[in-house]
């Protein structure tokens, strides 16, 4: 099972390489949720897993880039 798991997500560059939406939205959650579904998973898990994947990458960047855009956003000098 542990192996069918690695080979899904060895897989997903694949998938995920023709940009057919920004950031590969929902083309990457349907990838892993069908290798886990293939490999045994039920696909509510398959799909919460997809999920968690996508969020565990989404938070820390938002954490980590809303800081940082207000901190470096040019700022009009007063008239």
């Amino acid at each position: 099972m542990i192996a069918q798991i690695r080979e899904a997500f060895a897989t997903l560059p694949a998938a995920t390489c023709v940009p057919i939406t920004p950031g590969g939205l929902g083309v990457q959650e349907a990838a892993i949720t069908l290798a886990f579904a293939t490999a045994g998973i039920p696909v509510p898990q398959a799909l919460a897993c997809a999920l968690a994947y996508r969020c565990a990458h989404l938070v820390p960047l938002a954490l980590v880039g809303a800081p940082a855009l207000v901190t470096s956003w040019p700022r009009k000098a007063a008239a």
